[in-house]
């Protein structure tokens, strides 16, 4: 019961199996009535006919006849009246006709015995239609002249009519055609729910994919996707982006287990040095000269193990989606403490840094920003010639503040330029090593621009030197 209650499909036919019936109910109620008010109609009308001609049988000016010792209204059919109350469609048709005293004046063969005359209990109501059982009446008075007492003097003028039916055969054809709409409507819900099943069988089949799909994900298998075999549709799209989402999910991973690979393979070098030097200085005793070479390679593997420790602990905040610290932030002024503090090292290469830094505000976090531009200057004096260049150039273009760091090194070959941004990537291995560079400076910028809202394209070419652009979104105006 409680799969059932949790299957999509069975809630979906379950919801369809109820408003088809309700519908199907609602049609078949008002078809029944509706047939139900044209035969009654049909009935009265017959009735309303009849009783007109029951009514003029009995008119002013026919001769008075002796019955008992009373003088009573002779009553005239003509040939073409009788078979409105015989035959075999005026069969079921009857009248009465009752003197003012009650007494019966005529009535045809087949009048039920128990009608009540008009002065009794059920009095007859001038022009009323009734049902009584199975019989269906409507009554009149006509007014027929003086004469009508015992002796021919004064007395009552008004004789009472009524014409009845039995209604027997049309219920009987009312319910024959009630059991045919049940049958019909029996027949149509029957169909409805087998096709609404075949239908949300269909409907359902493409969810019941993209849970084998997303299982086989769960389970390991991120090659897996989904058939968007009906683009067009709700669940096509829908296939489609999780598929992108699928595809995301996997490109993540591969770069979180090349990531975790290329971590591993940096941190063993430093780790195999510091093992080697404190294993050489273990063996046996050595001169204290030795000691502080051997101390002094295993600080420097420290000391690059702590920057990639740093780094790698910076770009998990940044992926993590870490608190930043988001402020309005002079651009320029980072730009520029970022310069004086590299000037030296620019010194020590003979490299001149180049400043052109208009005003420029942007929204973010002042120390992730002093971070990026000083990888990015960092990058153009460690890989630049000697005697070179570093330019910096800040501007604002369309509210977007636009930072572009420009060497003049060796420029990055064309077909390295697509994956320089990747972590632990060089696009020469031997000179970062040498250099110290952990392969992460590029990636942080790029995680710290993104932080921001922000973007950063680079533009190379062999022999002439790289430039990086870097767009962030510029501060609202204050107040705003």
């Amino acid at each position: 019961m409680t799969a059932f209650h949790r299957s999509i499909r069975w809630r979906m036919q379950v919801w369809h199996g109820l408003v088809l019936l309700a519908v199907l109910v609602g049609f078949g109620t008002t078809a029944y009535w509706l047939v139900r008010d044209i035969h009654f109609r049909r009935v009265d009308q017959e009735l309303q006919r009849r009783l007109a001609v029951v009514a003029a049988a009995v008119r002013p000016g026919l001769p008075l006849r002796n019955v008992n010792g009373r003088l009573l209204p002779a009553v005239q059919f003509f040939a073409e009246q009788q078979a409105l109350f015989g035959g075999a469609e005026g069969a079921k048709f009857y009248y009465l006709l009752w003197l003012p005293d009650g007494g019966i004046l005529s009535a045809s063969t087949n009048a039920p015995a128990n009608i009540p005359p008009p002065d009794r209990e059920g009095t007859l109501v001038q022009g009323q239609l009734r049902t009584r059982g199975t019989l269906r009446e409507i009554s009149m008075s006509r007014p027929i002249g003086a004469g009508l007492g015992p002796r021919g003097l004064g007395g009552p003028r008004m004789v009472s009519a009524l014409v009845g039916c039995s209604t027997v055969p049309e219920w009987a054809e009312l319910r024959r055609f009630g059991w045919l709409l049940a049958a019909a409507g029996a027949g149509v819900l029957a169909l409805g729910l087998a096709v609404g099943w075949w239908l949300s069988a269909r409907a359902i089949r493409p969810l019941a994919q993209i849970s084998a799909a997303a299982r086989s994900i769960s389970e390991g298998n991120l090659a897996e996707r989904i058939n968007p075999s009906e683009t067009d549709s709700e669940l096509g799209q829908l296939a489609v982006v999780l598929n992108r989402t699928f595809d995301r999910l996997q490109a993540a991973m591969a770069r979180q287990i090349q990531f975790t690979e290329d971590a591993s393979h940096e941190l063993r070098t430093p780790l195999a040095v510091l093992l080697s030097q404190t294993q050489t200085a273990l063996k046996r005793e050595r001169p204290a000269e030795e000691y502080r070479e051997a101390l002094a390679a295993s600080q420097r593997a420290a000391q690059r193990m702590a920057r990639l420790t740093e780094s790698l602990m910076l770009l998990a905040r940044l992926d993590g989606g870490g608190e930043l610290s988001f402020q309005p932030v002079a651009l320029d002024q980072v730009v520029r403490d970022v310069a004086q503090l590299l000037t030296p090292l620019a010194a020590e290469k003979d490299i001149r840094v180049q400043t052109d830094l208009a005003p420029a505000q942007c929204l973010g976090d002042e120390e992730q920003l002093h971070q990026l531009v000083t990888n990015l200057l960092g990058n153009a004096l460690r890989y630049n010639r000697p005697g070179g260049s570093a330019s910096l150039r800040l501007s604002v273009e369309s509210e977007t503040c636009v930072l572009r760091v420009a060497d003049t090194g060796p420029g990055i070959a064309a077909e390295h330029l697509p994956r320089i941004f990747d972590r632990f990537y060089r696009a020469d291995e031997a000179r970062s090593r040498a250099s110290g560079g952990t392969g992460l400076g590029l990636a942080i910028a790029t995680a710290v621009a993104q932080a921001h809202g922000g973007t950063i394209q680079v533009a190379s070419e062999v022999n002439v030197g790289t430039t990086f652009t870097v767009r962030l979104p510029q501060a609202p105006p204050a107040g705003a």
